[in-house]
């Protein structure tokens, strides 16, 4: 399959004018990045897959700036393990298993531990890692003028 598609000269020009010179970039070989990436840091399960080709597959999503990342080897974070449910219970399983090994559960192509209203007290010792020392901040400084009796939890989850 052909998958160079040719820029016309006017667009070319025009692009160099803006831009400054252009240089095609070569693509990533597919063997460097695997090779570089960590081993995983999951415990072993049977409908988890940590293989790095796997990893790898799933550490983005089909967005073009995804795609891109991919094909130049601009990825610098990959999933841990890949998990394959097959009915409820193998989700129930796998959301157990996320919360005893300490792992973030994320639907392909990212996602959120944030639920319905709020992450619930289950999930809250891993709010910080998540949302980092400034989302946390933001979180509390929305809160504070509006509580200033501290009727609503502050310090329980922010």
């Amino acid at each position: 399959m052909n998958t160079d598609y040719p820029v016309p000269p006017s667009a070319l020009d025009y692009l160099t004018k803006r831009l400054g010179s252009l240089e095609t970039i070569p693509n990533a070989a597919k063997e460097a990045v695997l090779s570089a990436m960590v081993e995983s840091r999951l415990p072993a399960h049977p409908l988890v897959d940590i293989s790095v080709e796997e990893r790898h597959m799933h550490s983005r999503g089909q967005s073009m700036p995804d795609w891109v990342d991919l094909r130049y080897g601009r990825v610098n974070s990959f999933p841990d393990g890949v998990a394959f449910p097959e009915s409820d219970e193998d989700v129930r399983e796998l959301l157990k298993y996320a919360k005893d090994a300490g792992a973030r559960v994320l639907p392909y192509g990212g996602g959120t531990i944030s639920h319905q209203h709020g992450v619930g007290m289950d999930h809250a010792p891993y709010m910080p890692a998540e949302k980092g020392a400034l989302g946390m901040d933001a979180m509390r400084a929305v809160i504070r003028p509006f509580d200033t009796d501290g009727m609503m939890n502050l310090g329980k989850l922010v």
